[in-house]
Protein backbone atom coordinates (compact mmCIF):
# COMPACT_ATOMS: atom_id res chain seq x y z
CA UNK A 1 0.00 0.00 0.00
CA UNK A 2 2.82 2.13 1.38
CA UNK A 3 4.83 4.84 -1.23
CA UNK A 4 8.43 4.49 -0.83
CA UNK A 5 10.64 6.78 -3.05
CA UNK A 6 14.34 7.25 -2.33
CA UNK A 7 17.14 9.21 -4.33
CA UNK A 8 21.10 9.59 -4.75
CA UNK A 9 22.32 12.95 -6.26
CA UNK A 10 24.64 13.45 -8.90
CA UNK A 11 25.22 17.06 -8.28
CA UNK A 12 26.05 16.21 -4.59
CA UNK A 13 22.29 18.00 -3.54
CA UNK A 14 18.95 16.97 -3.70
CA UNK A 15 15.91 19.74 -4.18
CA UNK A 16 13.66 19.26 -1.33
CA UNK A 17 11.00 19.96 -4.13
CA UNK A 18 12.37 17.36 -6.34
CA UNK A 19 11.88 14.61 -3.63
CA UNK A 20 8.58 15.73 -2.62
CA UNK A 21 7.56 15.49 -6.34
CA UNK A 22 8.27 12.27 -6.97
CA UNK A 23 6.77 11.02 -3.59
CA UNK A 24 3.56 12.76 -4.39
CA UNK A 25 3.84 10.62 -7.70
CA UNK A 26 2.99 7.80 -5.16
CA UNK A 27 0.20 9.37 -2.77
CA UNK A 28 -2.28 7.20 -4.49
CA UNK A 29 -0.71 4.79 -2.21
CA UNK A 30 -1.96 6.23 1.15
CA UNK A 31 -2.01 9.87 2.70
CA UNK A 32 -2.32 9.09 6.29
CA UNK A 33 1.01 10.58 7.03
CA UNK A 34 4.53 11.06 5.22
CA UNK A 35 7.99 11.77 6.16
CA UNK A 36 11.65 12.13 4.71
CA UNK A 37 15.06 11.17 5.89
CA UNK A 38 18.26 12.78 5.25
CA UNK A 39 21.70 12.96 6.65
CA UNK A 40 22.33 16.73 7.86
CA UNK A 41 26.25 16.89 9.41
CA UNK A 42 27.05 13.30 10.03
CA UNK A 43 23.64 12.11 11.27
CA UNK A 44 20.49 10.81 10.20
CA UNK A 45 17.73 13.16 10.43
CA UNK A 46 14.04 12.66 9.83
CA UNK A 47 10.98 15.06 9.10
CA UNK A 48 7.72 13.71 9.42
CA UNK A 49 4.07 14.87 9.34
CA UNK A 50 0.79 13.36 9.76
CA UNK A 51 -1.71 13.75 6.75
CA UNK A 52 -0.87 14.79 2.87
CA UNK A 53 2.34 15.39 1.26
CA UNK A 54 1.92 18.71 0.93
CA UNK A 55 1.53 19.06 4.70
CA UNK A 56 5.03 17.60 5.05
CA UNK A 57 6.10 20.05 2.61
CA UNK A 58 5.27 22.71 4.35
CA UNK A 59 7.29 21.92 6.98
CA UNK A 60 10.37 21.08 5.69
CA UNK A 61 12.32 24.08 5.59
CA UNK A 62 15.42 23.01 3.84
CA UNK A 63 15.99 23.54 0.04
CA UNK A 64 18.72 21.26 -0.06
CA UNK A 65 18.74 17.68 1.50
CA UNK A 66 22.21 16.69 0.41
CA UNK A 67 23.46 13.67 -1.30
CA UNK A 68 20.83 10.60 -0.33
CA UNK A 69 17.38 10.37 1.17
CA UNK A 70 14.60 8.17 1.29
CA UNK A 71 10.67 9.08 1.62
CA UNK A 72 7.47 7.41 2.75
CA UNK A 73 3.65 8.13 2.30
CA UNK A 74 1.78 5.99 4.63
CA UNK A 75 -1.42 3.88 4.66
CA UNK A 76 -2.19 2.13 7.91
CA UNK A 77 -1.88 -1.30 8.97
CA UNK A 78 -0.28 -1.64 12.41
CA UNK A 79 -0.63 1.68 14.60
CA UNK A 80 -3.16 4.38 13.93
CA UNK A 81 -2.33 6.93 11.46
CA UNK A 82 -0.59 9.71 13.60
CA UNK A 83 3.06 11.29 13.86
CA UNK A 84 4.70 8.85 15.98
CA UNK A 85 3.53 5.87 13.40
CA UNK A 86 4.66 7.51 10.44
CA UNK A 87 7.69 6.67 8.34
CA UNK A 88 11.20 7.22 8.22
CA UNK A 89 11.71 5.03 11.55
CA UNK A 90 15.28 5.32 13.19
CA UNK A 91 17.21 2.72 14.93
CA UNK A 92 17.80 3.57 18.81
CA UNK A 93 20.90 4.87 18.40
CA UNK A 94 19.84 6.76 14.95
CA UNK A 95 22.63 4.62 13.31
CA UNK A 96 19.50 3.22 10.58
CA UNK A 97 16.91 4.89 8.79
CA UNK A 98 14.33 2.88 7.08
CA UNK A 99 10.86 2.88 5.10
CA UNK A 100 9.01 0.20 5.15
CA UNK A 101 6.02 -0.91 2.51
CA UNK A 102 4.17 -4.27 3.66
CA UNK A 103 3.52 -6.25 7.01
CA UNK A 104 6.06 -8.05 9.32
CA UNK A 105 3.61 -11.01 10.56
CA UNK A 106 6.16 -12.08 13.19
CA UNK A 107 6.86 -8.24 14.45
CA UNK A 108 5.88 -8.85 18.31
CA UNK A 109 8.17 -12.17 18.65
CA UNK A 110 11.69 -9.96 17.41
CA UNK A 111 10.38 -7.45 19.45
CA UNK A 112 10.52 -9.64 22.29
CA UNK A 113 14.14 -11.37 21.26
CA UNK A 114 15.69 -7.62 20.67
CA UNK A 115 14.49 -7.48 24.65
CA UNK A 116 14.59 -4.00 26.44
CA UNK A 117 14.87 -1.50 23.36
CA UNK A 118 12.53 1.46 23.81
CA UNK A 119 9.99 1.83 20.73
CA UNK A 120 8.28 4.99 19.45
CA UNK A 121 5.78 3.95 17.53
CA UNK A 122 2.96 0.68 17.73
CA UNK A 123 3.82 -0.32 14.12
CA UNK A 124 5.52 -3.47 12.95
CA UNK A 125 7.81 -1.93 10.86
CA UNK A 126 10.06 -0.20 13.14
CA UNK A 127 11.33 -3.42 14.60
CA UNK A 128 13.15 -3.82 11.04
CA UNK A 129 15.38 -0.13 12.30
CA UNK A 130 16.29 -1.75 15.50
CA UNK A 131 17.08 -5.36 14.05
CA UNK A 132 19.82 -3.55 11.78
CA UNK A 133 21.33 -1.64 14.17
CA UNK A 134 21.99 -4.73 17.09
CA UNK A 135 23.15 -7.05 13.90
CA UNK A 136 26.71 -7.50 14.40
CA UNK A 137 28.09 -8.34 10.76
CA UNK A 138 30.45 -5.50 9.29
CA UNK A 139 29.30 -4.96 6.05
CA UNK A 140 25.74 -3.16 6.08
CA UNK A 141 24.40 -4.81 3.22
CA UNK A 142 24.89 -8.34 4.98
CA UNK A 143 22.92 -6.86 7.86
CA UNK A 144 20.36 -6.18 5.87
CA UNK A 145 20.22 -9.71 4.12
CA UNK A 146 20.63 -11.18 7.93
CA UNK A 147 17.43 -9.23 9.01
CA UNK A 148 15.36 -10.17 6.15
CA UNK A 149 15.43 -13.47 7.07
CA UNK A 150 14.06 -13.17 9.91
CA UNK A 151 11.15 -11.99 9.09
CA UNK A 152 7.35 -13.21 7.97
CA UNK A 153 5.32 -11.27 5.38
CA UNK A 154 5.87 -8.74 2.86
CA UNK A 155 8.32 -6.11 2.36
CA UNK A 156 9.77 -3.35 0.59
CA UNK A 157 12.58 -1.95 1.91
CA UNK A 158 14.67 1.10 1.45
CA UNK A 159 17.35 2.03 3.87
CA UNK A 160 20.11 4.08 5.18
CA UNK A 161 23.23 3.54 6.99
CA UNK A 162 25.73 6.31 8.93
CA UNK A 163 28.30 3.86 8.10
CA UNK A 164 27.40 4.64 4.24
CA UNK A 165 25.88 7.89 3.77
CA UNK A 166 26.08 8.13 -0.27
CA UNK A 167 24.37 4.41 -0.36
CA UNK A 168 21.01 3.22 -0.26
CA UNK A 169 19.62 -0.43 0.71
CA UNK A 170 17.05 -2.24 -0.92
CA UNK A 171 14.99 -5.41 0.08
CA UNK A 172 11.85 -7.06 -1.48
CA UNK A 173 9.46 -9.82 -0.68
CA UNK A 174 5.84 -9.67 -2.07
CA UNK A 175 5.93 -5.78 -2.43
CA UNK A 176 7.27 -4.41 -5.60
CA UNK A 177 10.26 -1.81 -5.49
CA UNK A 178 12.49 -1.01 -8.62
CA UNK A 179 15.64 1.04 -8.91
CA UNK A 180 16.50 3.16 -12.42
CA UNK A 181 20.15 4.86 -12.91
CA UNK A 182 18.49 8.11 -14.68
CA UNK A 183 20.80 11.32 -15.83
CA UNK A 184 20.83 13.25 -12.70
CA UNK A 185 21.87 10.54 -10.14
CA UNK A 186 20.22 7.24 -8.56
CA UNK A 187 16.16 6.61 -8.19
CA UNK A 188 14.43 4.28 -6.05
CA UNK A 189 10.58 3.89 -5.88
CA UNK A 190 8.02 1.34 -5.10
CA UNK A 191 6.47 2.34 -8.73
CA UNK A 192 7.69 3.10 -12.57
CA UNK A 193 5.82 6.37 -12.67
CA UNK A 194 8.69 7.76 -10.43
CA UNK A 195 11.16 7.14 -13.25
CA UNK A 196 8.87 8.78 -16.08
CA UNK A 197 11.56 11.14 -17.42
CA UNK A 198 14.64 10.59 -16.01
CA UNK A 199 15.40 7.99 -17.49
CA UNK A 200 14.48 4.84 -20.12
CA UNK A 201 15.61 1.49 -18.49
CA UNK A 202 15.20 0.15 -15.06
CA UNK A 203 15.77 -2.53 -12.80
CA UNK A 204 13.18 -4.78 -10.63
CA UNK A 205 13.57 -6.72 -7.85
CA UNK A 206 12.18 -10.18 -7.55
CA UNK A 207 11.21 -11.92 -4.51
CA UNK A 208 14.02 -12.31 -1.71
CA UNK A 209 16.67 -10.35 -3.68
CA UNK A 210 18.60 -7.63 -1.95
CA UNK A 211 20.42 -4.52 -3.61
CA UNK A 212 23.56 -1.64 -2.62
CA UNK A 213 22.93 1.35 -4.08
CA UNK A 214 25.58 4.18 -4.57
CA UNK A 215 26.20 6.57 -7.28
CA UNK A 216 28.34 4.11 -8.91
CA UNK A 217 27.89 1.14 -8.29
CA UNK A 218 24.28 -0.84 -8.19
CA UNK A 219 25.16 -4.07 -6.98
CA UNK A 220 22.36 -7.11 -6.42
CA UNK A 221 21.82 -10.10 -4.16
CA UNK A 222 20.06 -13.42 -3.32
CA UNK A 223 19.40 -14.06 0.21
CA UNK A 224 22.38 -16.18 0.63
CA UNK A 225 24.26 -12.59 -0.18
CA UNK A 226 25.90 -14.04 -3.14
CA UNK A 227 25.80 -11.41 -6.11
CA UNK A 228 23.33 -11.87 -8.74
CA UNK A 229 23.11 -10.40 -12.13
CA UNK A 230 20.03 -8.48 -13.51
CA UNK A 231 19.04 -7.38 -16.96
CA UNK A 232 17.38 -3.53 -17.28
CA UNK A 233 14.42 -3.40 -18.28
CA UNK A 234 13.07 -0.91 -21.26
CA UNK A 235 10.72 1.98 -19.52
CA UNK A 236 7.52 1.83 -21.10
CA UNK A 237 6.20 5.37 -21.29
CA UNK A 238 2.95 5.55 -18.80
CA UNK A 239 2.09 8.96 -20.05
CA UNK A 240 1.77 9.80 -16.17
CA UNK A 241 1.06 13.58 -15.76
CA UNK A 242 0.39 15.21 -12.37
CA UNK A 243 -2.19 17.60 -13.92
CA UNK A 244 -5.76 17.66 -14.02
CA UNK A 245 -6.38 18.87 -17.41
CA UNK A 246 -8.52 21.48 -16.00
CA UNK A 247 -10.96 18.89 -14.68
CA UNK A 248 -11.47 19.61 -10.52
CA UNK A 249 -10.22 16.46 -9.28
CA UNK A 250 -8.46 12.71 -11.20
CA UNK A 251 -11.50 10.89 -10.55
CA UNK A 252 -13.75 13.56 -13.11
CA UNK A 253 -10.94 13.15 -15.42
CA UNK A 254 -10.78 9.60 -15.48
CA UNK A 255 -14.13 9.32 -16.34
CA UNK A 256 -14.34 11.85 -18.60
CA UNK A 257 -11.28 9.64 -20.27
CA UNK A 258 -13.47 6.42 -20.94
CA UNK A 259 -14.13 7.02 -24.63
CA UNK A 260 -10.40 7.80 -25.16
CA UNK A 261 -9.17 4.32 -23.06
CA UNK A 262 -12.12 2.26 -25.12
CA UNK A 263 -10.32 3.81 -27.90
CA UNK A 264 -6.87 2.69 -26.61
CA UNK A 265 -8.21 -0.55 -26.47
CA UNK A 266 -9.60 -1.01 -30.34
CA UNK A 267 -5.96 -0.06 -31.57
CA UNK A 268 -4.22 -2.25 -29.63
CA UNK A 269 -6.77 -5.02 -30.28
CA UNK A 270 -7.80 -4.67 -33.54
CA UNK A 271 -3.64 -4.78 -34.48
CA UNK A 272 -3.20 -7.53 -31.73
CA UNK A 273 -5.80 -9.98 -31.54
CA UNK A 274 -6.08 -12.82 -28.96
CA UNK A 275 -3.20 -14.69 -30.97
CA UNK A 276 -2.69 -16.79 -27.76
CA UNK A 277 -5.77 -18.21 -27.53
CA UNK A 278 -5.70 -20.01 -30.93
CA UNK A 279 -7.73 -22.99 -31.41
CA UNK A 280 -5.89 -25.43 -29.78
CA UNK A 281 -5.42 -23.73 -26.76
CA UNK A 282 -9.82 -22.71 -26.65
CA UNK A 283 -11.09 -26.51 -27.56
CA UNK A 284 -9.53 -27.32 -24.66
CA UNK A 285 -10.98 -25.13 -21.77
CA UNK A 286 -13.85 -26.97 -20.25
CA UNK A 287 -14.36 -24.34 -17.52
CA UNK A 288 -13.72 -20.35 -17.15
CA UNK A 289 -12.61 -19.52 -13.54
CA UNK A 290 -12.37 -15.55 -12.95
CA UNK A 291 -10.31 -13.52 -9.95
CA UNK A 292 -10.84 -10.47 -8.64
CA UNK A 293 -10.90 -7.86 -5.21
CA UNK A 294 -13.46 -4.95 -5.61
CA UNK A 295 -14.21 -3.46 -8.90
CA UNK A 296 -11.92 -5.83 -10.70
CA UNK A 297 -14.04 -8.79 -8.80
CA UNK A 298 -17.26 -7.15 -10.34
CA UNK A 299 -15.60 -7.03 -13.71
CA UNK A 300 -15.15 -10.70 -13.21
CA UNK A 301 -18.86 -11.71 -12.44
CA UNK A 302 -19.55 -9.12 -15.57
CA UNK A 303 -16.87 -11.23 -17.56
CA UNK A 304 -18.28 -14.62 -16.05
CA UNK A 305 -21.64 -13.84 -17.49
CA UNK A 306 -20.18 -12.95 -20.65
CA UNK A 307 -18.02 -16.34 -20.84
CA UNK A 308 -21.36 -18.51 -20.07
CA UNK A 309 -23.92 -16.16 -22.17
CA UNK A 310 -21.42 -15.99 -25.58
CA UNK A 311 -19.42 -19.30 -25.12
CA UNK A 312 -21.62 -21.44 -23.25
CA UNK A 313 -18.87 -22.47 -20.96
CA UNK A 314 -19.73 -22.66 -17.15
CA UNK A 315 -17.80 -19.79 -15.60
CA UNK A 316 -17.53 -18.52 -11.80
CA UNK A 317 -15.74 -15.82 -10.66
CA UNK A 318 -14.25 -15.57 -7.09
CA UNK A 319 -13.13 -13.09 -4.80
CA UNK A 320 -9.39 -13.31 -4.48
CA UNK A 321 -8.90 -13.15 -0.63
CA UNK A 322 -11.78 -16.10 -0.10
CA UNK A 323 -10.65 -18.36 -3.56
CA UNK A 324 -7.50 -19.95 -1.27
CA UNK A 325 -9.93 -21.12 1.13
CA UNK A 326 -12.27 -23.02 -0.80
CA UNK A 327 -11.68 -26.97 -1.82
CA UNK A 328 -10.34 -25.82 -5.34
CA UNK A 329 -9.33 -28.55 -7.43
CA UNK A 330 -7.05 -27.07 -9.86
CA UNK A 331 -7.98 -28.08 -13.33
CA UNK A 332 -5.65 -28.46 -16.48
CA UNK A 333 -9.00 -28.03 -18.69
CA UNK A 334 -9.96 -24.29 -16.58
CA UNK A 335 -9.14 -21.19 -17.79
CA UNK A 336 -8.20 -18.70 -14.73
CA UNK A 337 -8.27 -15.27 -15.17
CA UNK A 338 -6.53 -13.10 -12.68
CA UNK A 339 -8.17 -9.36 -12.87
CA UNK A 340 -5.91 -6.63 -11.12
CA UNK A 341 -6.11 -2.60 -12.22
CA UNK A 342 -2.33 -2.29 -10.40
CA UNK A 343 -0.98 -6.22 -11.13
CA UNK A 344 0.08 -6.10 -7.47
CA UNK A 345 -2.70 -6.91 -5.43
CA UNK A 346 -1.88 -9.01 -3.01
CA UNK A 347 -4.90 -11.38 -2.81
CA UNK A 348 -5.13 -11.90 -6.18
CA UNK A 349 -1.19 -12.61 -6.55
CA UNK A 350 -1.70 -15.21 -3.83
CA UNK A 351 -4.32 -17.23 -5.50
CA UNK A 352 -2.62 -16.72 -8.71
CA UNK A 353 0.56 -18.10 -6.88
CA UNK A 354 -1.47 -21.01 -5.88
CA UNK A 355 -3.20 -22.04 -9.18
CA UNK A 356 0.03 -21.48 -11.26
CA UNK A 357 1.75 -24.26 -8.66
CA UNK A 358 -1.07 -26.69 -9.23
CA UNK A 359 -0.36 -26.21 -13.20
CA UNK A 360 -3.29 -24.39 -14.30
CA UNK A 361 -3.58 -21.73 -17.31
CA UNK A 362 -3.19 -18.31 -16.15
CA UNK A 363 -4.40 -15.55 -17.65
CA UNK A 364 -3.91 -11.85 -16.22
CA UNK A 365 -5.79 -8.82 -17.17
CA UNK A 366 -4.31 -5.86 -15.81
CA UNK A 367 -3.86 -2.05 -16.34
CA UNK A 368 0.15 -2.35 -15.85
CA UNK A 369 2.27 -5.02 -17.82
CA UNK A 370 5.69 -4.71 -15.55
CA UNK A 371 3.69 -5.76 -12.38
CA UNK A 372 4.07 -8.72 -10.71
CA UNK A 373 1.06 -10.13 -11.95
CA UNK A 374 1.49 -9.80 -15.50
CA UNK A 375 5.51 -11.55 -14.93
CA UNK A 376 3.81 -14.64 -13.04
CA UNK A 377 0.70 -15.43 -15.82
CA UNK A 378 1.08 -17.38 -19.05
CA UNK A 379 -0.93 -14.58 -21.04
CA UNK A 380 -1.53 -11.26 -19.80
CA UNK A 381 -3.91 -9.00 -21.82
CA UNK A 382 -3.34 -5.44 -21.49
CA UNK A 383 -6.18 -2.79 -20.57
CA UNK A 384 -4.93 -0.46 -22.08
CA UNK A 385 -5.92 2.15 -19.18
CA UNK A 386 -3.21 4.56 -18.80
CA UNK A 387 -2.23 5.87 -14.93
CA UNK A 388 -5.59 6.01 -13.04
CA UNK A 389 -4.83 8.10 -10.02
CA UNK A 390 -8.06 8.10 -8.48
CA UNK A 391 -8.47 5.38 -5.06
CA UNK A 392 -12.04 4.66 -7.10
CA UNK A 393 -11.01 2.83 -10.29
CA UNK A 394 -13.58 4.34 -12.96
CA UNK A 395 -11.83 3.68 -16.42
CA UNK A 396 -10.01 0.69 -15.30
CA UNK A 397 -13.45 -0.64 -14.62
CA UNK A 398 -14.29 -0.19 -17.78
CA UNK A 399 -11.33 -1.55 -19.71
CA UNK A 400 -11.16 -4.75 -17.71
CA UNK A 401 -15.07 -5.77 -18.80
CA UNK A 402 -14.35 -4.70 -22.34
CA UNK A 403 -11.14 -6.86 -22.59
CA UNK A 404 -13.43 -10.12 -20.95
CA UNK A 405 -15.91 -8.90 -23.22
CA UNK A 406 -13.80 -9.18 -26.32
CA UNK A 407 -12.25 -12.36 -25.44
CA UNK A 408 -15.17 -13.86 -24.41
CA UNK A 409 -16.26 -13.17 -28.34
CA UNK A 410 -13.31 -14.63 -29.55
CA UNK A 411 -13.63 -17.65 -27.70
CA UNK A 412 -17.04 -17.65 -29.17
CA UNK A 413 -16.34 -17.91 -32.71
CA UNK A 414 -13.38 -20.30 -32.34
CA UNK A 415 -15.81 -22.67 -30.49
CA UNK A 416 -19.16 -21.70 -33.38
CA UNK A 417 -16.53 -22.01 -36.39
CA UNK A 418 -17.26 -18.18 -37.13
CA UNK A 419 -15.97 -14.72 -37.35
CA UNK A 420 -17.15 -12.51 -34.50
CA UNK A 421 -16.86 -8.54 -34.97
CA UNK A 422 -16.49 -8.08 -31.48
CA UNK A 423 -14.96 -4.81 -32.47
CA UNK A 424 -18.16 -3.64 -33.51
CA UNK A 425 -19.51 -3.86 -30.24
CA UNK A 426 -16.90 -1.85 -28.87
CA UNK A 427 -16.63 0.96 -31.68
CA UNK A 428 -20.54 1.38 -30.76
CA UNK A 429 -19.32 1.96 -27.02
CA UNK A 430 -16.54 4.07 -27.76
CA UNK A 431 -18.76 6.41 -29.68
CA UNK A 432 -21.44 6.74 -26.98
CA UNK A 433 -18.59 7.36 -24.56
CA UNK A 434 -17.13 9.79 -26.04
CA UNK A 435 -20.87 12.19 -26.48
CA UNK A 436 -20.41 12.76 -22.60
CA UNK A 437 -23.94 12.85 -21.92
CA UNK A 438 -24.46 13.29 -17.92
CA UNK A 439 -28.07 13.84 -18.43
CA UNK A 440 -29.93 14.56 -15.17
CA UNK A 441 -27.15 12.81 -12.64
CA UNK A 442 -26.41 16.09 -10.89
CA UNK A 443 -29.89 16.63 -9.86
CA UNK A 444 -30.01 12.54 -8.30
CA UNK A 445 -27.05 13.14 -6.24
CA UNK A 446 -28.30 16.21 -4.66
CA UNK A 447 -31.07 13.57 -3.77
CA UNK A 448 -28.92 11.01 -2.86
CA UNK A 449 -27.21 12.95 -0.53
CA UNK A 450 -29.90 14.07 1.65
CA UNK A 451 -30.35 10.17 2.42
CA UNK A 452 -29.10 8.05 4.79
CA UNK A 453 -29.18 4.98 2.86
CA UNK A 454 -29.30 4.13 -0.38
CA UNK A 455 -29.83 0.07 -2.01
CA UNK A 456 -28.89 -0.55 -5.93
CA UNK A 457 -30.67 -3.29 -7.28
CA UNK A 458 -30.96 -4.96 -10.77
CA UNK A 459 -31.35 -8.30 -12.37
CA UNK A 460 -29.08 -10.71 -14.10
CA UNK A 461 -26.04 -8.23 -15.50
CA UNK A 462 -27.31 -5.14 -13.94
CA UNK A 463 -27.41 -6.50 -10.35
CA UNK A 464 -23.39 -6.91 -10.86
CA UNK A 465 -23.79 -3.44 -11.96
CA UNK A 466 -25.55 -2.75 -8.62
CA UNK A 467 -22.73 -3.92 -6.64
CA UNK A 468 -20.01 -1.96 -8.37
CA UNK A 469 -22.23 1.40 -7.96
CA UNK A 470 -23.13 0.24 -4.39
CA UNK A 471 -19.03 0.30 -4.18
CA UNK A 472 -18.55 3.63 -6.02
CA UNK A 473 -20.95 5.68 -4.04
CA UNK A 474 -19.65 4.01 -0.25
CA UNK A 475 -16.44 4.69 -1.49
CA UNK A 476 -16.24 8.39 -2.46
CA UNK A 477 -19.68 10.09 -0.39
CA UNK A 478 -19.39 7.43 2.71
CA UNK A 479 -23.35 6.89 2.51
CA UNK A 480 -24.25 3.26 4.04
CA UNK A 481 -25.28 1.93 0.49
CA UNK A 482 -25.24 -2.24 -0.76
CA UNK A 483 -26.82 -4.07 -3.64
CA UNK A 484 -29.12 -6.96 -3.94
CA UNK A 485 -30.59 -8.67 -6.90
CA UNK A 486 -33.97 -7.25 -7.89
CA UNK A 487 -36.01 -10.35 -6.60
CA UNK A 488 -34.42 -10.69 -3.23
CA UNK A 489 -35.75 -7.09 -1.89
CA UNK A 490 -38.82 -9.15 -0.76
CA UNK A 491 -36.19 -12.04 1.38
CA UNK A 492 -35.28 -9.61 4.30
CA UNK A 493 -33.80 -6.17 2.26
CA UNK A 494 -37.37 -4.54 2.56
CA UNK A 495 -36.86 -3.76 5.94
CA UNK A 496 -34.41 -1.40 5.52
CA UNK A 497 -36.44 1.00 3.27
CA UNK A 498 -38.17 3.98 4.87
CA UNK A 499 -38.00 7.48 3.91
CA UNK A 500 -34.61 7.58 4.73
CA UNK A 501 -33.94 5.16 1.72
CA UNK A 502 -33.38 5.73 -1.95
CA UNK A 503 -33.59 2.65 -4.26
CA UNK A 504 -31.82 2.99 -7.70
CA UNK A 505 -32.99 0.32 -9.78
CA UNK A 506 -31.51 -0.64 -12.95
CA UNK A 507 -33.07 -1.83 -16.01
CA UNK A 508 -31.86 -2.29 -19.21
CA UNK A 509 -33.09 -5.25 -20.72
CA UNK A 510 -36.79 -4.66 -21.91
CA UNK A 511 -37.71 -8.01 -21.04
CA UNK A 512 -37.14 -7.79 -17.76
CA UNK A 513 -38.29 -4.37 -17.20
CA UNK A 514 -41.81 -4.58 -15.58
CA UNK A 515 -40.11 -7.53 -12.94
CA UNK A 516 -37.77 -4.62 -12.18
CA UNK A 517 -40.81 -1.68 -12.15
CA UNK A 518 -42.84 -4.52 -9.65
CA UNK A 519 -39.97 -4.51 -7.40
CA UNK A 520 -39.92 -0.25 -7.55
CA UNK A 521 -43.06 -0.49 -6.33
CA UNK A 522 -42.59 -2.67 -3.27
CA UNK A 523 -40.32 0.29 -2.20
CA UNK A 524 -42.55 2.81 -3.30
CA UNK A 525 -45.42 1.74 -1.18
CA UNK A 526 -42.93 2.00 1.78
CA UNK A 527 -41.95 5.58 1.21
CA UNK A 528 -38.34 5.15 -0.29
CA UNK A 529 -37.50 7.17 -3.00
CA UNK A 530 -37.15 5.42 -6.35
CA UNK A 531 -34.37 6.41 -9.18
CA UNK A 532 -34.51 4.16 -12.21
CA UNK A 533 -31.58 4.14 -14.58
CA UNK A 534 -32.46 2.71 -17.67
CA UNK A 535 -32.18 3.51 -21.56
CA UNK A 536 -36.33 3.10 -21.37
CA UNK A 537 -38.87 5.67 -20.69
CA UNK A 538 -40.07 5.39 -17.73
CA UNK A 539 -43.54 7.19 -15.93
CA UNK A 540 -42.53 10.00 -14.31
CA UNK A 541 -43.21 9.63 -11.16
CA UNK A 542 -40.19 8.02 -10.95
CA UNK A 543 -36.94 10.38 -10.84
CA UNK A 544 -34.52 8.62 -13.87
CA UNK A 545 -31.17 8.24 -15.32
CA UNK A 546 -31.48 7.84 -18.66
CA UNK A 547 -28.88 5.79 -20.25
CA UNK A 548 -28.33 5.28 -24.16
CA UNK A 549 -29.01 2.84 -25.77
CA UNK A 550 -27.00 0.26 -27.40
CA UNK A 551 -27.37 -2.62 -29.11
CA UNK A 552 -24.43 -4.68 -26.95
CA UNK A 553 -24.51 -6.38 -23.49
CA UNK A 554 -21.85 -3.52 -23.51
CA UNK A 555 -24.62 -1.52 -22.01
CA UNK A 556 -23.45 -2.28 -18.19
CA UNK A 557 -20.47 -0.01 -19.00
CA UNK A 558 -22.58 2.98 -20.04
CA UNK A 559 -24.45 2.40 -16.81
CA UNK A 560 -21.06 2.38 -15.28
CA UNK A 561 -19.98 5.47 -16.44
CA UNK A 562 -23.06 7.06 -15.33
CA UNK A 563 -23.61 5.62 -11.81
CA UNK A 564 -19.51 6.73 -11.15
CA UNK A 565 -20.52 10.38 -12.05
CA UNK A 566 -23.36 10.44 -9.60
CA UNK A 567 -21.13 8.61 -6.63
CA UNK A 568 -18.76 11.76 -7.81
CA UNK A 569 -21.29 14.54 -7.71
CA UNK A 570 -22.78 12.72 -4.33
CA UNK A 571 -19.21 13.15 -2.89
CA UNK A 572 -18.72 17.02 -3.94
CA UNK A 573 -21.72 17.92 -2.52
CA UNK A 574 -21.35 16.19 0.25
CA UNK A 575 -17.58 18.12 0.48
CA UNK A 576 -15.76 14.96 0.78
CA UNK A 577 -12.44 14.61 -1.68
CA UNK A 578 -13.23 12.09 -4.35
CA UNK A 579 -9.94 11.66 -5.26
CA UNK A 580 -8.73 10.85 -1.36
CA UNK A 581 -11.44 8.79 0.60
CA UNK A 582 -10.45 8.21 3.90
CA UNK A 583 -8.93 4.94 5.00
CA UNK A 584 -8.38 3.84 1.64
CA UNK A 585 -5.68 3.41 -0.86
CA UNK A 586 -4.75 2.42 -4.75
CA UNK A 587 -3.01 -0.10 -5.02
CA UNK A 588 -3.46 -3.01 -2.07
CA UNK A 589 -0.30 -4.59 -1.83
CA UNK A 590 -0.90 -6.17 1.36
CA UNK A 591 -3.16 -9.02 2.59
Amino acid sequence: MCGIVGVISKDKIIKKNVLLDLLKRLEYRGYDSAGIGFMSLGKLRVIKQKGSIDKLRSIVKNDCLGVTCIAHTRWATHGKPNLHNAHPFLSESKTWAIVHNGIIENYLDLKKELGNIKFSSSTDSEVIAQLLEKDSDKKDINKLIRVCNKLKGSFALLCMSVTNPNSLFIAKRKSPIYVMKGKDGIIVASDTICFEGFGKSYYSLEDDEFCEVGLEKIEFYNKKGKKIKKEEQKLESLNYSSSKNGFEHFMLKEIMEEGLVVSNIIKKYSSEPFLSFNECVVRKIKKVVLIGCGSAYHAGLIGARFFEKNTLIDARCYIASEFRYLNNKIDKDTLYIFISQSGETADTLASLELVKNSGGLCVGVTNVMHSTLAKMVDIVLDVCAGVEVAVASTKAYIAQVVVLYMLSKHIEGILKSKSINFLKDVEELRLTLQKNEINNVDKVASLISKKQSVIFIGRDLDYYSSLEASLKLKEVSYISSFACPSGELKHGYLAQVDNTTCVVVIATKIDLLDKNLNNASEVDARDGKIIICSPFKIEDKYTQIKVENITSDLICCLVARKLQYLAYQTSIIKGINPDKPRNLAKSVTVE
